[in-house]
């Protein structure tokens, strides 16, 4: 599942998300935020939003909660 390496990246890393760098101490959460188990969906709308918003000049707005998977797309905005 190619799409899910991002969204882990980004619950449980601090940096390197993409592991341009070697994995080291220091990129790691201290406090796991958020839920693998929603990130992925979320992402994967959020980013088709994105694409269907900016090809047909939208006004919309993408509403979701705080918890579970929200920390992944809050980090891609």
């Amino acid at each position: 599942m190619a799409g899910g390496r991002l969204p882990v990246g980004r619950i449980y890393l601090m940096g390197n998300p993409l592991l341009r760098e070697p994995l080291r101490p220091e990129h790691v959460e201290p406090r796991l935020l958020g839920h693998w188990g929603t990130t992925p969906g979320l992402d994967f709308l959020y980013a088709h939003l994105n694409r269907v918003i900016a090809a047909r000049d939208l006004d919309a707005m993408y509403v979701m909660g705080p918890g579970h998977g929200g920390p992944g797309p809050v980090a891609a905005a």
